[in-house]
């Protein structure tokens, strides 16, 4: 009967594996055909004509410039704040912005004549259309700094980011506008384009004369319900972190063993992980850039250290096995092992942050193949397919390793057990030792990881994220599972009662 209950849960590791495949490598096929209607330019150089006409020759004439038939395209959706799709009705739009025929756009909140109200949220009549400002400072490529009408050297866009657009302070956050339509940001050394800001006429004080500013959407994240659960379960799982990592250093059978040494390697990195996570969750302001990345390298470097961990304990067990089962050895050099684990997975962990810094750092990669650590958020920029690079296909390729380690692990159970002589005493207590064993490698392969996996792939579908978001509480909340499964053992709480 175990041997069934072995061979039934490596069928069912396999299954999660064959579904973490098809979330990883078809669902992002297809999220994308939805959000691509054989666009001819990306959104942000077009404009809207739906209140245009066309011509019987299909063209249109916006702002005084023809936009032919070829150049326009059917969307269903609109580009949103951090470049997020929002479905919309069906609607053309026309390719006019073109950076290599010098053809710049920037983009007006309201319409001409009109400017965007920060206390209601709409835009509304100028108090005096003819005092309607038309001059902006202008970055120029060779850092020089003049004035221009934007209504005589850029094409007009219209649109706001988001719904709760706000000033950007000139004194908080200097900005300038660059020749190329571009907002520029000095404190986040950061650039946005129309899709993530726009330019409104804005009144200072009693001043009846408004100046045109720029607005943007608050670079913090909002707190979702979702998140909110998420940050509950994270702040949880630290708290019982913390007496396992104690625990397994107290008690001597914990720590002495490999296992064990290996068990609190895994749980220090992943209690650290966590503790960063939650931090960045908690802390809604704004903070410099500097600080930002610093937190964002150090969260990514004991998150992939504690996936690494779980590589090497799915690993030393797989050898313990072999080892048992060939040659029945047991006077193994444990510290030496230990320490080259150790090198292994700190050494690999810290090849992939200094990558991750430098793919962040470098102006070799395009921004949008970049990790984004340290621009909208202090975490890889999961709304971006570039987070698969950097964080879950190298996780993705751990887990395959480890669903791999499971099956083998399961296979040489299921060997043994036939040979009843190898367990002619003890033989109940080994039978719920391989249960237990099992049951600490289906928690250590990280189901709910996987799903994590398929949750990035599927975090488009607007419907699925109630049932993600029970799922991400489960991966916050692994410190409890972990806590139940390695601590509340007889023999541990023997061990603890004897101290």
């Amino acid at each position: 009967m175990e041997s069934s209950n072995v061979l039934s849960a490596a069928i069912f590791m396999f299954t999660m594996l064959l579904i973490t495949c098809i979330g990883v490598f078809v669902v992002p096929a297809l999220i994308d055909l939805e959000y691509e209607p054989a666009e001819k330019c990306p959104f942000r150089d077009t404009v809207d004509l739906s209140n245009h006409t066309a011509l019987r020759n299909g063209s249109y004439l916006y702002d005084g410039i023809w936009i032919n038939a070829n150049q326009t395209s059917s969307y269903k959706h609109r580009l949103k704040f951090l470049d997020k799709p929002q479905p919309s009705e069906l609607h053309i739009r026309g390719c006019i912005c073109d950076r290599t025929k010098h053809t710049y756009c920037v983009r007006l909140c309201c319409e001409r004549g009109k400017y965007f109200k920060p206390t209601s949220r709409r835009c509304e009549k100028l108090r005096d259309v003819h005092h309607m400002p038309n001059e902006m400072e202008i970055l120029m490529r060779n850092k020089t700094r003049t004035k221009w009408n934007i209504f005589k050297h850029f094409v007009i866009q219209h649109g706001t980011p988001c719904e709760k657009p706000e000033i950007i302070s000139l004194t908080e956050d200097p900005w300038i506008l660059r020749e190329d339509g571009y907002l520029a940001i000095d404190t986040d050394n950061t650039t946005l384009d129309t899709v993530n800001y726009c330019i409104s006429p804005q009144y200072d004080g009693q001043s009846q004369i408004p100046k045109l500013m720029a607005m943007s959407c608050p670079m913090k994240t909002e707190k979702t319900p979702s998140m909110v659960l998420n940050t509950y379960g994270i702040a949880i799982s630290v708290v019982f972190f913390i007496p396992t990592i104690l625990i397994h250093l107290a008690v001597k059978e914990l720590r002495s063993s490999l296992t064990g040494k290996l068990q609190t390697c895994y749980l220090i990195a992943l209690a650290t992980g966590y503790s960063i996570m939650g931090y960045i969750n908690m802390t809604q302001g704004r903070w410099p850039v500097s600080k930002c990345r610093s937190i964002g390298f150090t969260g990514y470097y004991f998150f992939m250290s504690a996936y690494l961990w779980l590589g090497v304990l799915c690993y030393d067990m797989w050898k313990t096995f072999r080892e048992c089962k060939i040659n029945n050895e047991k006077n193994r050099d444990n510290m030496n092992r230990f320490i080259l684990y150790s090198v292994f997975v700190w050494g690999t962990a810290g090849t992939f942050t200094l990558f991750v810094i430098w793919a962040q750092l470098t102006k070799v990669i395009m921004e949008q193949y970049k990790p984004g650590i340290g621009l909208e958020m202090c975490w890889i920029d999961t709304r971006k397919w570039s987070a698969a690079l950097y964080f879950y296909l190298p996780n993705f390729a751990i887990m395959v390793f480890n669903i791999t380690a499971f099956f083998q692990v399961a296979m040489v159970i299921y060997e043994v057990k036939r040979d009843v002589s190898t367990y002619e005493t003890n033989r109940e207590k080994k039978r719920r030792e391989n249960v237990l064993i099992i049951l600490r490698l289906f928690l250590i392969m990280g189901i709910s990881w996987i799903m994590d996996i398929i949750s990035y792939c599927c975090r488009k579908y607007e419907s699925l994220d109630f049932l993600f978001g029970i799922t991400d509480f489960s991966n916050a909340s692994q410190g409890v599972l972990i806590f139940f499964l390695f601590i509340l053992r007889q023999n541990v709480l023997i061990a603890i009662k004897e101290l």
